[in-house]
């Protein structure tokens, strides 16, 4: 045989080898894609069905916004760290109070000292400022006639009715408070 005949066997020889591998490469890129497309269409599915959540979820909330503003009587819902975090349209129809002024407030801060005293007497250990909130998880909940203070005339008279909020799992999650 003659080098060039040599040559141009090892040359065929490696061109078939490449096609092989560029083969391969493309099964590998083809089966690699199949998978992204895959992944990517799950991911598309469960954005889809996240959006329905998200929709369906800010429908509820906006449900339970307008029965707790159409409500006349006053609800407060408290954390667990016994702050207001929720008030309904009632406490300004009732209170003369904003509703968002109370955010972040102590509902102890809604009580006349008449009413808070005994509360303060029956549990001298609660802090300042968490004795409504800290009664009603040691009683388990509270019924009580008060009044709250007000900015209206003749306004401030109710019977307050509140009870410890739980999570699914049993942990604290805060009370509720209505009036």
């Amino acid at each position: 045989m003659s080098p060039q005949s040599d040559e141009t066997t090892r040359l065929r020889a490696e061109l078939e080898a490449l096609r092989e591998a560029n083969a391969t490469l493309e099964q590998q890129i083809t089966a690699v894609t199949g998978m992204m497309d895959a992944m990517v269409d799950e991911v598309s599915a469960k954005s889809r069905q996240l959006e329905l959540r998200n929709a369906e979820q800010a429908r509820m909330s906006s449900f339970v916004t307008n029965v707790m503003n159409t409500m006349d009587s006053l609800l407060l819902v408290v954390d667990r760290f016994g702050r207001i975090s929720q008030a309904n349209a009632a406490t300004q129809r009732n209170l003369g109070l904003d509703p968002a002024s109370l955010v972040g407030t102590s509902p102890d801060s809604l009580l006349t000292e008449d009413t808070l005293a005994p509360l303060r007497a029956a549990s001298p250990s609660f802090a300042p400022g968490t004795v409504l909130f800290r009664t009603i998880l040691k009683q388990g909940g509270l019924e009580m006639e008060t009044c709250l203070h007000s900015r209206l005339p003749g306004a401030g008279h109710f019977i307050l009715r509140a009870t410890p909020l739980y999570e699914h799992n049993g942990k604290l999650a805060g009370a509720v408070i209505v009036g």
